[in-house]
């Protein structure tokens, strides 16, 4: 099903949706047609009634079902700019539906999910991997911040946008500074992983103001030659055999031989992305890559201001523990925190103590 916003008058605003099935996708996307900027609401579905919660006063809503149309209609008071709808999980119709939000940032329709309270922390995941992938992370850090999660340009929900072309590594880190104006975030701790720690290195670099701090994880600074091989290695893969032999290719270079000694493990994952709503296409990946491929930020690592964390893996084979040292040694008073007997999915396989260390190092920064 898809969910559209439509928002009409002023001061009381009348707040009305309506979800379309559709065959396509099974769940919910926010697509607000005002788009100013906007409060952050957050629309609750429980049992056969909604509850808006918000910055402003709230009114109750009455959710209504009639030949698999779904009309929310309800009102909200001092509200004078309307945010981009936040919708959380929730049990509706007997079926499990999540309702995705998304925002216009450019030429792209972002998705993304907030959880918790206090700081923002965005978290910006690889190449090829949605925001879904930080699914062990999320949890333990909302207890303490806000945590935003999106899915990256070319990649998820999110998807290729209306004008596909190629880009650099810096267009992905403007990418997120759209989104957080439009969620009115001033600035926030950034989190990136692999090709996520390489747009973290943009994002700090560019908008140095806007970066509380920055945590580089199993990443690199500026992609050398036998980087390069290996990614065009990788584009030949998806081009000829697809994008499951890509995942599965892939996955050799991001797990530990330990992890495959379960092979629940390998099974579980070639069934998530069998079945993946939103695959992603061989020509956003190719993009993603040339990106991936281009990218470097070496020279200008110096000029990051805020505090910043690099965390490696001894046993990454991807992104080798050479890469997060240069890093490391190229931003100043960055900490460099390594992981004993884990690889490139540290945050997988290594979740408890890389939960720690990312933990601990936000709750100190500015102490």
């Amino acid at each position: 099903m898809h969910l559209q916003a439509g928002i009409s008058t002023d001061g009381r605003r009348n707040l009305a949706w309506e979800c379309q099935p559709s065959s396509a996708c099974g769940c919910l996307n926010v697509s607000p047609k005002n788009k100013k900027r906007r409060n952050d609401l957050l629309l609750r579905l429980v049992g056969d009634s909604t509850e808006l919660v918000g910055a402003a006063p709230t009114s109750r809503l009455q959710l209504s079902a009639e030949n698999s149309t779904v009309a929310l209609i309800g009102t909200i008071d001092a509200c004078n700019n309307l945010g981009a709808l936040r919708l959380a999980e929730e049990q509706f119709r007997n079926e499990r539906k999540t309702i995705m939000p998304s925002t216009r940032v450019g030429d792209i329709e972002i998705a993304y999910d907030i959880e918790g309270d206090g700081e923002p922390v965005v978290m910006i995941n690889g190449i090829g991997a949605d925001r879904g992938a930080w699914w062990m992370q999320v949890p333990v850090l909302a207890e303490h911040f806000q945590v935003i999660t999106f899915d990256n340009r070319d990649v998820g929900e999110t998807g290729p946008g209306d004008n596909p072309r190629p880009y650099p590594m810096r267009q992905f880190a403007d990418d997120i500074a759209g989104l957080l104006d439009v969620l009115n975030v001033d600035f926030a701790h950034i989190v990136g992983a692999s090709m996520g720690g390489a747009i973290a290195q943009e994002f700090a670099i560019n908008y140095l103001e806007r970066t509380k701090s920055v945590t580089i994880v199993c990443s690199w600074a500026k992609t050398d030659p036998w980087m390069f091989e290996l990614m065009s290695q990788w584009d030949g893969i998806f081009e000829r055999q697809g994008s499951l032999a890509w995942n599965r290719t892939s996955w050799l270079w991001v797990f530990t031989h330990r992890w495959y000694q379960s092979p629940e493990s390998l099974q579980a994952l070639i069934e998530v992305a069998t079945n993946a709503e939103h695959p992603q296409s061989q020509e956003s990946n190719k993009r993603q890559s040339d990106a991936f491929k281009a990218h470097d930020a070496l020279e200008r690592l110096g000029t990051i201001a805020a505090p910043a964390h690099v965390i490696a893996g001894t046993e990454d084979i991807y992104t080798p523990p050479r890469y997060s040292m240069e890093i490391a040694n190229a931003i100043p008073g960055a900490q460099l925190s390594v992981i004993e007997d884990v690889g490139h999915g540290m945050f997988w396989e290594a979740t408890e103590e890389f939960n720690r260390l990312l933990l601990e190092f936000l709750q100190g920064v500015g102490q």
